[in-house]
């Protein structure tokens, strides 16, 4: 659909999915430098070595819990614009919000990992941002719902989307 062919209130839905799909690869790689390489000499021996590295557990627990949470929302989030017909401004703007706290996690990721998992004020960074995740992605689905933007009823009614998404475990002959 080229952009002239929109009607004034309507917006270029493959420029909303770019974007998203930057700001997820751009937030998901920035998880990855919270990892630091021990600093130790370089003859180190292994053992030592070793305990350096279990000593970042944390770090990379914090990693990849992350890294599998936000591929949920990529996915998640991939799914239902899969499922929008059209995109509006006011999608636009929760898509944005959105995509603020996609862009936030590498920051509560750090948070997680640098503090003991008691840390009440590390907890709630993380999981605040992770709900926060949640509650817009909810928000996008329900005014496009409500909206008209989709016409699925329900999402089990998006079955083009859902055999999209589904690994095939037939062989094809």
């Amino acid at each position: 659909m080229d952009d002239e062919a929109l009607a004034p209130s309507e917006w270029n839905k493959a420029r909303v999915e770019a974007l998203s799909d930057a700001v997820f690869a751009i937030a998901m790689t920035l998880l990855v430098l919270e990892i630091k390489v021990p600093e130790l000499d370089r003859h180190v021996d292994a053992a030592t070595l070793w305990r350096a590295v279990r000593a970042l557990w944390p770090v990379f627990f914090s990693f990849v819990i992350t890294f599998l949470l936000t591929s949920m929302f990529w996915f998640w989030h991939h799914v239902s614009l899969h499922c929008i017909r059209r995109v509006d401004s006011v999608i636009v703007w929760i898509n944005l919000g959105f995509l603020m706290f996609v862009s936030l996690a590498p920051f509560s990721t750090a948070m997680l990992g640098s503090f003991t998992l008691r840390q009440p004020v590390s907890l709630a960074f993380y999981f605040g941002n992770q709900l926060a995740l949640g509650l817009m992605l909810n928000a996008y689905w329900i005014y496009a719902k409500r909206q008209g933007c989709s016409p699925i009823p329900t999402f089990r009614s998006c079955n083009d989307s859902r055999s999209r998404f589904r690994p095939s475990l037939s062989r094809a002959s």
